[in-house]
Formats: structure tokens, sequence, C-alpha cells
């Protein structure tokens, strides 16, 4: 709210009283950032009987705003606009739960082990960004993993990046555990900052990240070390020319699941020794993808012998 008291005088300085009140009427103007509609303007009287008058505003966007106006003397029937009487700097108010957003691929979509993150920028109940007083506030967040609870990242501060015009909090995380999380992230006073906005009181709140879709957290790139494969196929002895097969479970650095498909896989039978144990290496065309991480490996031996199996990533490549 910005308030405005006029106390009239004549050419010479003599204030006016209430006799000449009646004749003069006031109406005042603030030009800013955005339109602000006229106020009424009340005509009072102090204890000596003397006139002045007062109005109030209520912009709603921050800014600077030169109070003007027009004076209107109806015993002359004459109008005169008012020197300037003045500029007014409207502050934004405290931090508002109904616009401060966080925003960024972070909050929905991160890969196990990659730094990832998002930005948490603040405004007040009427949209304008918290700009000069943002250092006065201070954001955490926190990452409860829904499957595995050890896993979760305890509240941990953003970081202040005041470089731009529009000062931000940026969060930045990175989990080992693959899984589907829930973000929270909660604005507060900075330790020792005043009141925020006019003096008001302030309530820590909660942001509203706007979307029910939770954070997932998917497996890294593959990694030959830990993954595995298991099956009959795999299990000495395996009957000669009778199918058989086994099932190659992908991984990442840290044992999570891939829980995708799309590698191109190569399985080769090779005989150790074909001179002495017997057999014929020979390569595996059914391999089939899940889709999910996991691939079906289905071979027949029709000559019985001895056989490493060599599993390759992308014809003949990285070795599993």
């Amino acid at each position: 709210m910005v308030s405005v008291w006029i106390h009239p005088r004549d050419d010479i300085g003599n204030p006016q009283d209430y006799v000449l009140a009646g004749a003069d009427a006031f109406a005042l103007t603030l030009t800013g950032p955005a339109r602000v509609p006229p106020p009424r303007v009340y005509r009072l009287f102090d204890g000596d009987g003397l006139a002045y008058y007062y109005a109030e505003f209520a912009p709603t966007v921050s800014g600077v705003y030169a109070v003007g106006g027009m004076l209107t003397n109806r015993a002359h029937a004459s109008q005169t606009a008012l020197a300037a009487i003045g500029t007014v700097m409207v502050l934004t108010g405290a931090a508002s739960r109904k616009f401060t957003r966080a925003t960024g691929a972070g909050l929905t979509r991160a890969f196990a082990a990659e730094p990832s993150g998002f930005a948490v920028s603040l405004f007040d109940e009427h949209a304008n960004a918290i700009v000069d007083t943002v250092g006065g506030y201070e954001v955490a967040f926190q990452l409860d993993n829904r499957q595995r609870a050890e896993f979760s990242i305890a509240p941990t501060s953003l970081t202040l990046k005041e470089e731009t015009s529009f000062p931000y909090f940026e969060a930045r995380y990175a989990t080992s555990a693959a899984g589907t999380y829930d973000v929270r992230v909660v604005v507060r006073r900075a330790p020792g900052a005043g009141a925020a906005g006019a003096g008001a009181a302030f309530v820590p709140f909660e942001v509203a990240l706007g979307s029910d879709v939770p954070l997932v957290v998917s497996a890294g790139a593959l990694s030959v070390n830990r993954s595995s494969a298991s099956g009959p196929g795999l299990v000495s002895p395996v009957p000669a020319a009778v199918p058989v097969g086994f099932v190659i479970r992908t991984s990442d650095a840290y044992g999570n699941p891939l829980g995708r498909g799309g590698l191109a896989l190569d399985v080769v039978m090779l005989a150790a020794n074909p001179e002495t144990t017997g057999g014929s290496s020979f390569r595996v065309s059914d391999v089939v993808d899940r889709g999910d991480g996991t691939y079906v490996v289905n071979y027949t031996a029709n000559v019985a012998g001895r056989y490493y199996v060599q599993i390759y990533r992308g014809g003949g490549g990285e070795h599993l």
C-alpha cells in the first residue's frame, strides 16, 4: 500500500483552512510499470482546522512509480497539473507458494550417478519476481526413494545464483540408486534475515511442483562387469542336439538393472579344443530382446564337446 498526504498552500505559502477547502479538489495518479487505478482522495482537517488530503494506492507490480495529479480550483473554474510530487519504489512482497516455481528436467528424469538438477525461482503473491531480497531466503530439497528408503537424499540446500537479472536457486544431485523418487522443495527465511515483504511474518512453504509425475532415476550405461547370465543352457552337461537356453541380465556400474532393451548382442559357442574335446564353433542366431534389459538366448549344439560361451556387444566388440 502506498499512502500520500497533500498539504495545500497558496502562492505565498499559506496553508488552506477549512473555509477554502471546499473550493479545491485533487486527483492523484501513479505512473510506472503497470496501470494503477486512481484512488479516492479524502479531505481531512487537523487539530488547527487546516485542510489536508489523503489517498492510498495499491500497486501489485513492483518497480518505480511517479506520483502526480491534478488540482481543480472550483472557485476559479480552473485546473492545474501538479508538479511531480515524487517517486515511489514499490518492492516485492514475501515469497509466495502461489507463484514460486521449480523447473528443470531433473524434477522428473535422471540417470544413476549422473549429475542432474533443477531451478527454483521465487515470486510474491502478485507474481513479481523476487530479486533484491532474494538473499533473505534459503531453499532446500530432498529426494525420497519409494522403493529403498536408505537411498533417499536428505534435505540439501540449493545454491543461489545471482549473476542473472532474475536470480534463482539451483539444485544439483546425483544418486547411484535407480528407482522412483518423490521430490520435496521447501522455502524458508535465511537465518538472521529480517521479516519478508512489508514486515509481514513469513511462513515456510513447500513449493508446488505443478505435476504429479515423480522423479524417475534410470540405470546408467551398461557395465559388462555387473551384467550376468544364467539358465539351463549354461549348466553342464548340456545334451547334444537338444534346444536349451539362458537369460542375459544387463546392469549398470552400480548393479541397477538397465530396465531397457536395444543392445545388439552376439552370442558365440566356441569349441574349446575341437581336436581333443570335440565340438564345433557356431554363432547363436536366436537372441530375443525382451525390451526390459533381459535377453533370452536359445541354441542347439549338434556336435558334442566342450564349449566356451562368449557374449559380445555390437558385432564382436566389448565382451560380456
